[in-house]
């Protein structure tokens, strides 16, 4: 148990067993001491450990395992926190897991009668969640080391396992984990690894004990939906601009030791009762080098309901800017701060709209910089925290239609994305405004959605700043009717060129 807000969960799912159970818990030092209460007051009998954050839920078996604990049972059902804070679906997807495994007293008694009822059966995984060789990822060294420590030997085409770890087993399987000898030196300190540790390899090699002993993964005979009245969250991203420190070109554009925090405090009422300036709360005028501050910032986020954030990536044709924040975060993968790329390929420009007066910075595409884009961001794509749909990360392009052969380029990405043991990468585009050049069809076909933003800014609507009384004389905005804004936006088509629109 990492994440003490799931164990109600887990409570639920125990509750639908009928038989009688033993339970082990194993507790990450410092993470669950609130649910500690909750756990002994309707498990009196449960045995609980605290252990460091060292193994995953993988360490803590293999020392249960080892210290005989499975002993004299016919059947063990495996469960953990799990949040998979970098997947766009990792709530609801731990929820189908349980109610895959255990979410009424029918799916535990077919679950238990199934392995009772034969002795080939070795695990019972949840529906869907059987995986193949196509998901080794980056562990086909890490499996192959340790399958080696049994001795194991297996051809790529033997692999098959429970993705995500949870699953009902015959304990025989279990106990052979104690073949490796493994101790907590064998495995990597934690730093939230997406793939290729020794946790992940532990994942597949429970599957290949498996298929190499001559037992079966089941899935649940009967294998129920999930309940309706579970509700799947939708996940909600904000987009993050990494403007809130100093930078050596803006100091030269704007003046020395300009932020963004000065165009703050330049702001102004423009109409009665317009709040300006806005002072900043909790966290102040903070400065993005500061990543306590990118902690502070993901915190309230989570206190907020938002999962993660889409940060802008300004990169031109190899040369970065704004990147410190991003760079500091890579170094500090304690920090659960969950996002995606946007690359933001557009001119920079003295009126911050893109366009080509006053250029300060081109966005430029010289030869090779398709490949030189994507090894810039693979040290991102490949961090624990980066936000993934359909375990590919998330990439977003800002202006698709300003892309050379954007279609080609999109592809070379997935290739490269591939080779690097990402498994692929799940792009969108920023639908275009009306005032920037539209994506060929080609480059429609190519990336996986859309996403409509900013507001208003794919329809015509007619601007009613002449019928609004009290606005300032230096006011040169436009004023939309908000009721009609939102009516457009919600009028977007759902898909376009026969892609989802977000």
């Amino acid at each position: 148990m990492h994440y003490p807000e799931i164990w109600p969960e887990i409570r639920e799912v125990l509750s639908s067993i009928a038989e009688n159970v033993d339970l082990l818990v194993s507790v990450t030092e410092g993470k669950a001491e609130e649910a500690l209460f909750d756990i002994r007051e309707h498990f009196p009998h449960a045995v609980v450990r605290v252990v460091p954050n060292r193994g995953r839920d993988l360490l803590p078996l293999i020392e249960w395992v080892s210290e005989g604990r499975l002993e004299g049972y016919d059947a063990v059902l495996k469960l953990h926190t799990k949040r998979s804070q970098h997947r766009m679906d990792g709530d609801a997807w731990r929820r189908q897991i349980f109610s895959s495994l255990a979410g009424s007293r029918q799916v535990v008694d077919e679950c238990l009668r199934q392995l009772r009822a034969s002795e080939g059966v070795g695990l019972i995984a949840p529906a869907g969640n059987i995986a193949g060789p196509d998901r080794w990822g980056s562990n086909l060294d890490v499996v192959a080391a340790l399958a080696a420590r049994v001795p194991l030997g297996f051809r790529e085409s033997d692999l098959k396992f429970v993705a995500g770890t949870m699953f009902w087993a015959r304990p025989w399987v279990l106990q052979q984990l104690t073949l490796l000898q493994l101790t907590a030196e064998d495995f990597e300190p934690e730093a939230g690894h997406p793939d290729g540790s020794v946790a992940h390899g532990l994942e597949r090699l429970i599957g290949l004990i498996c298929t190499r002993s001559g037992l079966s993964i089941e899935k649940p005979a009967d294998t129920p939906a999930i309940p309706t009245d579970v509700p799947v969250k939708v996940p909600t991203f904000a987009f993050y601009l990494p403007q809130y420190h100093r930078i050596p070109e803006n100091d030269e554009w704007w003046g020395s030791g300009f932020t963004d925090w000065v165009n703050v405090a330049k702001a102004r009422p423009l109409f009665v009762g317009h709040r300006q300036p806005l002072v900043p709360g909790i966290l102040g005028e903070y400065d993005l080098t500061d990543v306590s501050m990118m902690a502070g910032q993901a915190q309230m986020a989570r206190q907020a309901d938002v999962d993660g954030f889409i940060v802008y990536h300004y990169w031109f044709g190899g040369r970065r800017l704004l990147e410190r924040p991003m760079e500091t975060l890579l170094k500090h993968p304690e920090v659960e701060f969950p996002f995606a790329l946007c690359w933001a390929n557009e001119n920079w420009t003295r009126t911050w709209d893109g366009l080509d007066a006053q250029v300060l910075m081109h966005q430029n595409y010289p030869p090779g910089w398709v490949d030189g884009f994507f090894l810039d961001a693979l040290p991102y794509l490949q961090d624990p925290r980066y936000i993934q749909v359909d375990d590919k990360p998330l990439l977003v392009v800002y202006r698709l239609g300003d892309i050379p052969d954007a279609g080609q380029a999109i592809a070379r990405w997935r290739d490269l994305a591939v080779d690097a043991g990402l498994g692929g990468l799940h792009v969108l585009a920023v639908l275009p405004s009306r005032d920037v050049r539209a994506p060929s069809e080609e480059a429609m076909a190519a990336v996986d959605g859309f996403v409509g933003f900013p507001p208003g800014s794919q329809t015509a609507l007619r601007p009613l700043t002449g019928q609004c009384p009290g606005l300032e004389s230096t006011f040169d905005g436009e004023v939309y009717s908000y009721d009609a804004v939102v009516d457009a936006t919600g009028s977007y088509p759902t898909v376009m060129a026969g892609r989802p629109v977000y």
